[in-house]
C-alpha cells in the first residue's frame, strides 16, 4: 500500500510505515496530481477534500486527523465507495483548556471572579462537554444549548436566545454545516450580536462561518462594548486585518493543537487504516510518544485562588503569545499557514505535576485536568 501523508502530521511517518510504503508531502502541494498512484492520503482539515481532488485517483482510504470533518464531501466520498475516517474528540481536552484560559484571562485583566458569571456553552460534544465538566468543577454556572442533542435524548436544553439573554460568556463548540434542520452557518448573526449582553465574552473556537464576521467586524466599528477571542475565522487563512485589530484575542487556528491532542489525532488514523487494510496492531498511547523528562514539575502553596490557576495555565498555554506571533506577523506570506505549521510544542495542562500544600486546592486542580498531589509541610 502506498500512502500519501501531510507532513505536519504529527509522527505518522513511525506509525504508518508499518502498514505501507509512505511518502509525506507539504500541504499545500496535495493536489490531483500528486496523488495520483496512492492508495490512501492522511490529512488535516487545511485540505479540501472533494471530487476535483480525488475523480482522477486511485484513493481508497481517506482519513483525517482532525476532530471536524467539514473540510471532506463525505457523501461524495460514499457514493464512490472510498473509506473515510476522523478522529473526533482528539482534541477536546487542548480546545477546552484554550477556552477556559481565554476566561481565566479575561478574569484577570479586568477583576472578576469567573463564579459570579454564567457561561452558555453552545454545542454539546465532546469539547463541550470537557470544557463544562472544567467549569462545573470550580463552580461556574453554565447553560447549555445543542439543539440536535435535545431532540435525540429528549432532555432539556435552552435555545439559542436563551443563552444570548442569560450568558455574560458565549463559547462555540458546533459544526459547521449548511443545511438540515439547525445549520450553523452564521449561527451568530448581526441580530444574535446586537442582542448580546454588553461586556459580554465571545469565543469561537469551531469553525470561522458559525460566526457573520462582516456583522461582527461592523458591530465593533460601531462600539458595540463585547469582548472577542477568534480562534477560527472566515476565508481562513486569508483572514481580516480589520478585525483582528478590533477584537481581544486572535490566534491561527491553533486551538486544538497540543501535543496530546495531535498524537491522539495520528494514532486514531493509524487504528483505522490498520482496521481498513485488516491489519493487527499492538495499542499505542501518548505516553509511546512523549519522554518523562519533557513534564513539569512544580511546587504552589497556599489556598485555593482563580488568579493561580490563571498563572499555572500560562505554563502550559500562553494564548497571549499566540495572539503576539498572529498580529506580528501578519503581513508577511503566507503568515496564518506558517504560524500552524511551525506552531510550538505546546502541552496539555496534565503534563504539569504540582505539588499543593492545600488538599481541598490539590483536588480542585486534579478536577480540572492538572496531575496534583497533597503534601503536609514539616
Amino acid at each position: 500500500m502506498k500512502i500519501l501523508i501531510d507532513n505536519n502530521i504529527i509522527f505518522s511517518y513511525s506509525l504508518f510505515k508499518k502498514i505501507g510504503k509512505v511518502n509525506l508531502i507539504n500541504s499545500i502541494d496535495i493536489n490531483a496530481k500528486n496523488i495520483s498512484g496512492f492508495d490512501a492520503l492522511i490529512i488535516k482539515s487545511s485540505t479540501n477534500v472533494n471530487e476535483n481532488l480525488l475523480k482522477n485517483s486511485n484513493i481508497k482510504f481517506i482519513g483525517s486527523a482532525t476532530s471536524g470533518k467539514d473540510h471532506v464531501d463525505v457523501d461524495w466520498l460514499k457514493k464512490n465507495k472510498i473509506n473515510f475516517d476522523f478522529a473526533p474528540g482528539c482534541n477536546s481536552v487542548a480546545v477546552a483548556e484554550y477556552v477556559f484560559s481565554s476566561m481565566l484571562y479575561f478574569a484577570y485583566r479586568d477583576k472578576f471572579s469567573l463564579l459570579k458569571k454564567t457561561v452558555g456553552i453552545v454545542g454539546f460534544g465532546n469539547i463541550g462537554k470537557c470544557l463544562n465538566k472544567k467549569l462545573s468543577a470550580i463552580g461556574v454556572k453554565t447553560i447549555l444549548c445543542d439543539p440536535i442533542l435535545e431532540e435525540k435524548n429528549n432532555i432539556k436544553l435552552k435555545s439559542l436566545n436563551e443563552i444570548v439573554q442569560n450568558s455574560d460568556i458565549i463559547t462555540l463548540h458546533v459544526p459547521l454545516t449548511y443545511s438540515g434542520k439547525y445549520p450553523t452557518w452564521h449561527l451568530i448573526n448581526k441580530k444574535i450580536l446586537l442582542d448580546l449582553k454588553d461586556n459580554c465574552i465571545l469565543i469561537n473556537t469551531s469553525r470561522g462561518s458559525v460566526i457573520d464576521n462582516n456583522s461582527l467586524l461592523n458591530i465593533l466599528k460601531e462600539g458595540k462594548p463585547i469582548r472577542v477571542v477568534l480562534d477560527v475565522w472566515e476565508n481562513e487563512p486569508l483572514i481580516c486585518s480589520k478585525l483582528l485589530s478590533l477584537i481581544d484575542i486572535g490566534t491561527p487556528h491553533i486551538a486544538g493543537h497540543s501535543l496530546e491532542g495531535k498524537i491522539k489525532g495520528t494514532i486514531s488514523i493509524f487504528n483505522s487504516l490498520c482496521n481498513f487494510v485488516g491489519k493487527k496492531n499492538k495499542k499505542y498511547f501518548i505516553s509511546s510518544f512523549i519522554d518523562p523528562y519533557e513534564i513539569e514539575y512544580i511546587s504552589m502553596k497556599g489556598r485555593i485562588d482563580q488568579s493561580k490557576i490563571y498563572l499555572l495555565s500560562l505554563l502550559s498555554n500562553n494564548i497571549l503569545y499566540d495572539d503576539h506571533e498572529l498580529r506580528k506577523n501578519f503581513n508577511k506570506k503566507n503568515c496564518f499557514v506558517n504560524l500552524r505549521n511551525s506552531y510550538r510544542k505546546r502541552r496539555e495542562w496534565s503534563s504539569l505535576f504540582i505539588k499543593s500544600n492545600n488538599i481541598l486546592f490539590s483536588n480542585l486542580l486534579n478536577k480540572i485536568g492538572f496531575n496534583s498531589k497533597f503534601f503536609k509541610e514539616k
